[in-house]
């Protein structure tokens, strides 16, 4: 924002208090000039009324707009250290072969490459301006902390991939893990782009089987207990092992997107209502709101969920024009971000225990009942909570250091000029009755 526009704002900010004398004078005047020149200086009073309001609430802005641009400094500096290794190493590895060695109906991509060797439509290495898209096969961001299956033993470190919710597809190429499975050959078969709480759903209707299940000591399931899976590995769902879900209070956090904030577990303290609850979560599968990490401010952040998307179905928040403020995606915000969601060609019928139902093949966008075609909005943007984060730090640095120099005690020249003109013609008011 350019100093220029405010370059001429001048302010009487003692003009307000000569108003009640010049109204008084007002209702009490002949008709004619003296109650023309009284208008005239009712105009004035109330020009320097409004820029004195004007200038003070330009103050707070600029003071609240610092303050928030320092807060996203300090945060864009206090990334994980391992983020940014991950990220180098994401650069070296060799992410070609998609569609040949890896992708739809084939399998996951290599570790690191995020869905494809450059961003593409549904992939995302960074987000300089949100929304943006997230990996539809691949990395969407790594977990930022370790943690064990109390079960089995299985430890995990920091630095594991989360993969975004959906599976590359199980073909005949998977015929091995259909087998442990419990599938008879040719059952279980699942297309591309179903998210994999679904995929488990369709496999075990079609194999007749029980998913997940624990057979002979151990977890049958496309996950493991934990909500990740292969030799390569990488999260799914839960991420359970990371924190303790029984916890009360706001849930620790777990991992970081690949758009460099944070991720929390499922759990929010609510002030008055009490106990742990599920936070209503924008299309992103974010909201505002203190964490444990944030230092009692604000900040837009990611938690867990049982349903798709699970972690990250886009990038936000998204900034709001007409407050300056940003926002939480509603769900038309999230399927405008991915053109397959609005692709009616995507949309195929599955079938699980639950019956048959529309989905929208690789659109992680998802209403408040759950579809990815549905329409129904999501309850936070019915639920009377505010939907507004703070100010946008997409401001020109050296654009607020120059309006900052409007300060209210700076006795201008054009100010004073302003202010005699007000004070001359209640004057000249004065000696005309």
């Amino acid at each position: 924002m350019s100093s220029g526009v405010y370059k001429y704002v001048k302010v009487c900010f003692w003009c307000p208090h000569l108003l009640p004398l010049v109204l008084f004078m007002y209702f009490n005047a002949t008709p004619g000039r003296e109650k023309t020149m009284l208008k005239a200086s009712l105009v004035l009073l109330a020009l320097g009324g409004a820029g004195a309001n004007t200038s003070s609430q330009l103050q707070h802005d600029l003071a609240a707009h610092k303050q928030q641009a320092a807060k996203l400094s300090k945060t864009k500096n206090s990334f994980p250290q391992n983020f940014q290794n991950l990220q180098n190493f994401r650069r070296q590895q060799d992410c070609g072969g998609q569609g040949t060695t890896w992708g739809p109906g084939i399998g996951p991509p290599p570790t690191g490459c995020g869905g494809g060797g450059a961003p593409a439509e549904g992939q995302s290495s960074t987000c300089e301006t949100p929304p943006c898209v997230a990996a539809d096969l691949g990395d969407v961001g790594f977990v930022t902390v370790s943690g064990s299956d109390s079960r089995t033993g299985k430890t995990f470190a920091p630095g594991e991939n989360i993969y975004g919710p959906f599976e590359a597809g199980f073909t005949s190429t998977q015929d091995n893990i259909r087998s442990q499975l419990g599938c008879a050959t040719g059952k279980g078969y699942v297309a591309g782009g179903i998210d994999t709480l679904t995929a488990e759903a369709m496999v075990a209707f079609d194999c007749g089987v029980s998913l997940p299940r624990i057979e002979g000591g151990d977890y049958i399931s496309l996950l493991d207990e934990c909500g990740g899976h292969t030799q390569e590995y990488h999260f799914h769902e839960r991420l359970t092992c990371l924190y303790d879900a029984a916890a009360s209070g706001h849930s620790t956090q777990v991992g970081v997107g690949l758009d460099g904030q944070y991720l929390y577990g499922k759990s929010e303290y609510e002030v008055g209502i009490g106990g742990d609850t599920r936070p209503l979560l924008d299309a992103c599968g974010g909201h505002f709101g203190v964490t444990p990490d944030s230092a009692g401010e604000v900040v837009y952040h990611y938690h867990v969920q049982d349903s798709a998307p699970f972690t990250f179905g886009c990038f936000g928040p998204i900034l709001d024009d007409a407050s300056g403020n940003q926002k939480l995606i509603t769900l038309a915000e999230c399927r405008a971000l991915y053109p397959k969601c609005s692709d009616e060609d995507n949309i195929v019928e599955l079938t699980t225990s639950g019956g048959t139902f529309e989905y929208n093949s690789w659109c992680p966008c998802f209403d408040a009942n759950g579809s990815n075609v549905g329409t129904e909005e999501l309850a936070v943007f019915a639920s009377g909570e505010s939907i507004f984060g703070p100010p946008s730090a997409g401001w020109d640095a050296s654009g607020v250091e120059e309006l900052t120099m409007l300060k209210p005690d700076d006795a201008g020249g054009n100010r004073n000029m302003l202010a005699a003109g007000v004070l001359a013609v209640a004057l000249m008011n004065v000696f005309l009755f």
